[in-house]
């Protein structure tokens, strides 16, 4: 039965199937359930390196990667050849990311999940799998029902990581550092803003081109966001930690800018 999965008893559930029954009901949204329950600790015991799209990334020495599992965000993509790299998983959340580029991010045929609310500009495929995504900044253990965006992709991809197995998390390219001109700065956070002029704020300056709508960033979110992973992270035993090349975030632990293996192995910890 379609209602197998919707407990009565579980109210956030149930309302949410109100809100949005297609997540429920639709043969999209049983699938990518089902795909979700199937990455469930998938990489158990396993290292991940999360790949923001900073100008950081122009300094870094991405070759450190071979051998580990990368999650690329939004348009790393653009970067494949001049940064020589490559990712296993890709994500997007942002409506305004998936309107433009969801079907070049489809047409990678690299692992996509993407955002529930963004469907109807990507298109289907055996390696796409939606997320439910909502805007609250918790910690959410079970993908399957929801995926707490906290105002960043890179919140997104943390959880996700978590849900598949992975003990130790790097990010790497997140600078948590933003340039705005004074119209982007007026709008306050979490605007859409029709991108004016290079990009500073990205490691290409055709990242987000002239004339797309982008949203500025919303640090009030994505820090207490990024603050809940770091609890959750530790009480289970796991580590994340950050190696951006000149970050400004300093919620996480730091690893070698370098990306060198830690000689005692993924599990030693780092320090601020």
């Amino acid at each position: 039965m379609v209602f197998a999965d919707i407990n009565p008893l579980n109210r956030f559930g149930f309302y949410k199937a109100l809100r949005d029954p297609a997540w429920y009901l639709s043969s999209r949204g049983r699938e990518s359930r089902r795909r979700l329950a199937a990455y469930r600790d998938r990489h158990a015991g396993e290292q991940a390196v999360i790949i923001g799209s900073g100008p950081s990334l122009r300094h870094t020495d991405l070759s450190r990667l071979t051998g580990r599992t990368v999650f690329g965000m939004n348009r790393l993509y653009t970067g494949f050849d001049t940064l020589g790299l490559t990712v296993d998983y890709h994500l997007a959340i942002n409506d305004y990311v998936l309107h433009y580029y969801g079907a070049e991010l489809v047409g990678l045929g690299i692992p996509l999940f993407s955002a529930w609310s963004g469907r109807a500009d990507v298109p289907y495929h055996s390696h796409v799998t939606d997320l439910y995504t909502l805007s609250d900044h918790d910690f959410e253990y079970d993908l399957t029902k929801r995926v707490p965006a906290g105002a960043t992709v890179t919140y997104a991809a943390i959880q996700l990581a978590y849900y598949m197995g992975f003990t130790d998390v790097v990010l790497v390219g997140v600078d948590h550092r933003f340039i705005l001109n004074s119209e982007e700065e007026a709008s306050g956070p979490n605007a859409a803003i029709v991108r004016s002029g290079d990009d500073p704020n990205h490691f290409s300056s055709t990242y987000f081109p002239e004339g797309v709508i982008w949203q500025t960033p919303d640090f009030a979110r994505s820090e207490p966001a990024y603050r809940n992973a770091l609890a959750a992270y530790s009480a289970d035993g796991r580590v994340i930690r950050d190696a951006t090349v000149d970050g400004a975030l300093t919620i996480f632990p730091r690893y070698p800018e370098d990306l060198r293996l830690p000689e005692t192995g993924a599990a030693q910890s780092g320090g601020e």
